[in-house]
C-alpha cells in the first residue's frame, strides 16, 4: 500500500511539474501579439506608455501584469450622426425622449432669433492613440456632445436666410472649425475630417412661410443675374458705339481741319497775288467765278451794249 501511495505521489508530482510547465509556456506565448493594419499599439510596463506607437505585424512583450498592449484603430473613419435638433414624432429618437421628459421640441436657433432644425453627421479618426486611451473614457460620447455644442454655436453667428439658402458651406466649415478647436482643447486625440449637414430646416409649422421666403430670394437673384447679364451685354456695345463715334468725330474733325487749312493757304496765295496785281487779279477772279457759274446755268443769253450802256439786241443765245 506504501509503494502504491509513493507510486501514485510521483506521478502526481510528475503530471503536476507538466502541468506547470505548460502553463508557463502558455503564459510566456501569450506575450505574443498581432498589431492588425489598420491599427497601431499602445504598449504599457506597469501602466505606464513605453511604446506609444507599435506599429502592425507581430510583436511580443512579456504579459500581464508587467506588460500591456492597447489596440487602438487609427486609420479606420469613423462617422456619427448628430440629430438631437430634429424633431422627430420617431419611437426612440432623441427629439420624441426630449418632449416625453420636457415637453419641448427639438430646434436650434439662428442668429437673428429664428428656429431651425438640423442633422448633421461628423466623420472622424484617431491621430493620438494615447489621449484616446487615457484623457477621456468615453471619446464618442464627449464627441457628440461638443459637436452639438459647435452647432448651437455656428448656427448663433448665421441669420436664418442664409442658412436655408446660401449658407450651408459656411454653416459646414463653421460646425468643423469649432468643433475641432473645442477637442483640441479637451485632449481627446480626435481629427474631424468632414462634416455634411444632411438636412436644415424651419420647424413643420413655419415650412410654408420659409418657403415662400426663399422662393421669392431665389426670384431676386435670378432677376439680378438677368440685370446683370443685360448689364455685361450692353455696356460692350455702347463702348464700341462710343467708340466708333469717336473715331468719326476724329476723322470729321481732321477733315474739316484739313480743308480750313487748304482754303487758308489758298486765300493767303490769292492774297499775295492780289497785292501785285489787283486789277488782273480782280479781272481773272471775276471771270473764274463766272465760268463756274455758267456751269450751272441751263440756258444762257449773252446782249451787248450801246455806247450808254444799256442793253441792245441779243447777239447769242448759247443752248442747254
Amino acid at each position: 500500500m506504501r509503494e502504491n501511495i509513493g507510486n501514485t505521489l510521483r506521478q502526481t508530482a510528475v503530471f503536476g511539474t507538466w502541468i506547470i510547465v505548460a502553463l508557463v509556456v502558455i503564459y510566456i506565448a501569450s506575450g505574443i501579439y498581432i498589431i492588425p493594419q489598420d491599427q497601431i499599439g499602445v504598449l504599457q510596463r506597469w501602466g505606464r506608455v513605453v511604446d506609444p506607437a507599435v506599429p502592425p505585424g507581430i510583436h511580443y512583450a512579456i504579459p500581464w501584469p508587467l506588460h500591456r498592449v492597447s489596440k487602438v484603430p487609427i486609420k479606420v473613419m469613423h462617422r456619427v450622426s448628430i440629430d438631437d435638433f430634429f424633431s422627430s414624432t420617431e419611437p426612440g429618437s432623441k427629439s420624441a425622449i426630449l418632449y416625453e421628459i420636457t415637453g419641448l421640441n427639438s430646434y436650434c436657433i439662428s442668429g437673428d432669433n429664428n428656429l431651425v432644425n438640423l442633422v448633421a453627421v461628423i466623420q472622424y479618426n484617431i491621430y493620438d492613440a494615447v489621449k484616446y486611451l487615457f484623457n477621456v473614457t468615453d471619446n464618442e460620447r464627449l464627441l457628440m456632445e461638443a459637436a452639438c455644442s459647435s452647432i448651437i454655436h455656428t448656427l448663433a453667428g448665421m441669420p436664418i436666410d442664409e442658412i436655408l439658402t446660401s449658407g450651408k458651406p459656411e454653416l459646414e466649415t463653421g460646425i468643423l472649425t469649432n468643433l475641432q478647436a473645442s477637442l483640441d482643447d479637451l485632449g481627446c486625440g480626435l481629427n474631424v475630417s468632414f462634416v455634411e449637414v444632411r438636412d436644415v430646416s424651419p420647424p413643420a409649422n413655419a415650412q410654408e412661410a420659409f418657403e415662400d421666403v426663399i422662393n421669392a430670394q431665389i426670384d431676386k437673384k435670378k432677376a439680378v443675374n438677368n440685370a446683370e447679364s443685360y448689364k455685361n451685354q450692353k455696356i460692350p456695345q455702347a463702348k464700341a458705339d462710343a467708340a466708333a463715334l469717336n473715331e468719326q468725330a476724329e476723322a470729321y474733325k481732321n477733315e474739316v481741319i484739313a480743308k480750313a487749312e487748304g482754303e487758308t493757304e489758298r486765300f493767303l496765295a490769292l492774297l499775295a497775288e492780289y497785292k501785285k496785281a489787283p486789277d488782273v487779279t480782280r479781272t481773272r477772279l471775276y471771270l473764274e467765278t463766272i465760268t463756274d457759274i455758267f456751269k450751272t446755268v441751263r440756258k444762257k443769253y449773252v446782249f451787248d451794249k450801246n455806247n450808254d450802256g444799256e442793253s441792245s439786241q441779243l447777239k447769242l443765245f448759247i443752248p442747254d
